[in-house]
């Protein structure tokens, strides 16, 4: 029996076996990654956004940033909770996928936070979805993937149920969490790099260490489908995710051109373009997919701090390196 098939509500519920232990796992790391985005002050943030500590291209660079988490995190906890739960038949990847929803409401929390420390119009923000064209483009792309996917619109008993709901976690975990997130994270971490927007930066560390866990359980569940489920892997719907990917990629690089303008921080726009096919090629391997752009990573120093940040004990670190005063609006 696979965990796509139907089974007895109560199997779900009694949790005396493990069939995917690495489910259990991702529950366990994720259940040690408490935060709260109070944590982090916000308070030389504002402070260099308001007295020109930033040049215009840098604020650009952050604006672009949180329009586009204002949009894309819009997206990812009703597709996880209402969208892809349901057909998951098995009660610890039950238990992470409540986990990776309740993360996502609270990187929702954590931008609003954001929004109001650094004294934004929270309306404007949202508004980024209709204003940047790139933006849009990047949203209604990977909406094509998400949408349609519910109770009464596919049989998963099917071979093209399956690989409806395979697509909608490949548009999830893969292109969204997998590669358009962390693209932005590394134009924040490089920000925050040159001792700009500190708080902002803490914020997407804190971010980036909850995605790193939900890009492995997605390919984890994908990579289990696969498996269960062969008939559904032909080469039809290989090429199809392939092509998937190269827009993908290319849908990051006019974005890039935006938020990055003329560059900055001694970067442009195309050494993004350089991480992101870097970083697809990572995703494409962990599928089974083969990458095929073959660019190397231009951030070494990023692929270390990731690696930092899942080995390092999280509550061991926070005393000493997050501030925990909050800021308060009447602070100004």
């Amino acid at each position: 029996m696979g965990i796509l098939d139907k089974r007895d509500e109560m199997e779900n519920k009694m949790l005396y076996t493990q069939t995917y232990p690495w489910a259990y796992k991702h529950f366990k790391d994720g259940r040690s990654n408490n935060w709260t985005p109070e944590e982090v002050s916000m308070l030389t943030d504002r402070e260099q956004w308001q007295n020109d500590s930033l040049t215009p291209e840098e604020k650009n660079l952050v604006m672009y940033n949180l329009k586009l988490f204002a949009s894309a995190e819009a997206l990812t906890q009703d597709n996880i909770a209402m969208a892809l739960f349901p057909y998951i038949q098995d009660g610890y990847a039950r238990m992470y996928m409540m986990r990776q929803a309740f993360e996502e409401a609270l990187h929702t929390d954590t931008f609003l936070y954001i929004v109001d420390s650094l004294g934004f119009n929270l309306k404007e923000i949202y508004e980024g979805y209709y204003d940047v064209p790139s933006i849009k483009e990047k949203d209604d792309f990977l909406i094509s993937f998400t949408q349609g996917v519910s109770l009464d619109s596919i049989d998963i008993s099917t071979i093209e149920g399956k690989q409806a709901l395979f697509k909608n976690m490949f548009g999830f975990f893969f292109l969204l969490e997998g590669i358009s997130f962390y693209g932005n994270f590394a134009q924040i971490l490089s920000l925050g790099r040159a001792n700009k927007m500190p708080g902002l930066t803490k914020q997407i560390e804190y971010i980036l260490r909850d995605e790193g866990i939900h890009v492995d359980f997605g390919f984890d569940l994908m990579n289990t489908i696969k498996q269960e489920y062969p008939e559904i892997w032909t080469e039809d719907f290989k090429s199809e995710l392939n092509a998937a990917v190269r827009t993908a990629v290319d849908l990051e690089r006019i974005y890039n051109k935006g938020s990055m303008q003329k560059g900055l921080l001694g970067l442009n726009a195309e050494v993004f373009d350089q991480y992101i096919q870097y970083i697809a090629d990572r995703r494409l391997d962990m599928l089974g997919l083969g990458a095929f752009y073959g660019s190397e990573n231009p951030f070494p120093w990023l692929g270390a701090a990731q690696d930092l940040l899942k080995e390092t004990n999280f509550f061991e670190n926070k005393p000493t390196e997050y501030q925990t005063k909050a800021l308060k609006m009447d602070d100004f």
